[in-house]
């Protein structure tokens, strides 16, 4: 996901708390329509409990390998409405065949509604600097860190350090999303069954997750192809 210009740094956006109704659920208990298929045919129970699961998984849940928290509980919806892919901080756009398997699984055969790409202040996955070999997954994010902590020493010196790491983190969020809304079969399933993506952080101050809003009113288009083009990683 190599970095095209800075100008993805450059979108303004808002934070808000995430309801925990902004999504609605499925069924009306976590386990009601594989209850019900179970009593009428009792053969084929393994089977078709499997696929009343499928019928109900209705998100898409992208979240980081070393969150301390269950975070997708800041919603009102069950466990098993949700298809949960964890990695190391939370990549989207690197390549990873684990990764893209599980966007093609849900984009293309669950035919999911909602995905969340969620990531959490205080991540430590997420390098400053690429140091061993393990940040091999991480070269790009570790410039975007670089230009991220850059920029905002220039626009405000007075910036600690642990506010850098949380700008950086929301920012990294956001220009994964970026990248995801871009993907063909993406942006198809957005146009044609409203298919929507969101940006979440979990907010450990807060103990909670905010809901992170890109606002592109007033940007020139160079700003805005900047942003849209700003991580070029593997299509699926």
């Amino acid at each position: 996901m190599p970095l095209i210009t800075p100008h993805i740094f450059d979108i303004p956006y808002t934070t808000r708390p995430v309801p925990r109704d902004l999504i609605p659920i499925v069924s009306t208990t976590p386990s009601e329509a594989a209850a019900e298929v179970a009593v009428e045919t009792p053969a084929a129970t393994a089977t078709n409990i499997n696929d009343a699961d499928h019928e109900k998984i209705h998100i898409l849940w992208v979240g980081c390998s070393d969150s301390s928290i269950l975070e997708t509980d800041v919603l009102d919806v069950p466990r098993d409405e949700m298809f949960v892919h964890r990695n190391l901080g939370h990549v989207l756009s690197n390549g990873d065949l684990s990764t893209l398997s599980a966007l093609e699984w849900c984009v293309e055969l669950l035919k999911v509604d909602h995905i969340v790409v969620c990531g959490h202040h205080g991540c430590s996955l997420v390098p400053g600097e690429e140091t061993s070999t393990v940040n091999m997954w991480y070269k790009d994010a570790a410039k975007l860190h670089d230009l991220n902590s850059q920029q905002l020493s220039e626009e405000n010196p007075a910036l600690d350090e642990k506010t850098l790491r949380r700008r950086f983190e929301e920012r990294y969020v956001l220009a994964e999303v970026a990248w995801l809304k871009r993907q063909p079969k993406v942006k198809k399933a957005m146009e044609e069954r409203g298919m929507q993506v969101y940006a979440f952080v979990y907010d450990d101050d807060q103990g909670d997750c905010v809901q992170l809003i890109p606002s592109r009113e007033g940007l020139t288009n160079d700003i805005q192809e900047g942003y849209d083009n700003g991580l070029v990683g593997h299509e699926f």
